[in-house]
């Protein structure tokens, strides 16, 4: 889900919620849920050659060949790397850009974007 979906969300959450404008939230809730998705589909996109935001991160450190098939030593990698900073700094600026959002009457999309958010952590640094 892009933009131009949020746009559209956002038009649909409207007729419920008023005059109330929730493409923003709608835009962070997807991004930061396909930064979340990549994690959890690294290793299919890595084998479909897919666009995937950890396999491009750690492409601007080591070689393509170098790059781990594997989610969990790509992560160690980009870790070891110091790469999980930039996607730590993408995820926290788009939960910031909503930090003060007044959901009014759809705090679910608020609670939504708080577990994307926390996901994304949880696949960054799983137990």
């Amino acid at each position: 889900m892009k933009s131009a979906d949020a746009l559209f969300y956002s038009k649909v959450i409207k007729i419920f919620t008023g005059d109330k404008d929730f493409t923003l939230p709608i835009y962070v809730y997807t991004q930061i849920l396909d930064v979340g998705l990549d994690f959890r589909e690294y290793e299919k996109d890595f084998q479909k050659n897919s666009p995937n935001i950890l396999y491009m991160k750690l492409s601007q450190k080591v070689s393509i060949d170098q790059i781990p098939q594997l989610k969990k030593d790509a992560i160690k990698e980009a870790v070891s790397l110091g790469v999980h900073l930039d996607l730590e700094e993408i995820v926290e600026k788009l939960a910031k850009q909503v930090s003060n959002f007044d959901f009014g009457a759809c705090p679910d999309l608020k609670e939504a974007i708080k577990q994307r958010h926390k996901e994304f952590y949880e696949e960054l640094f799983p137990t």
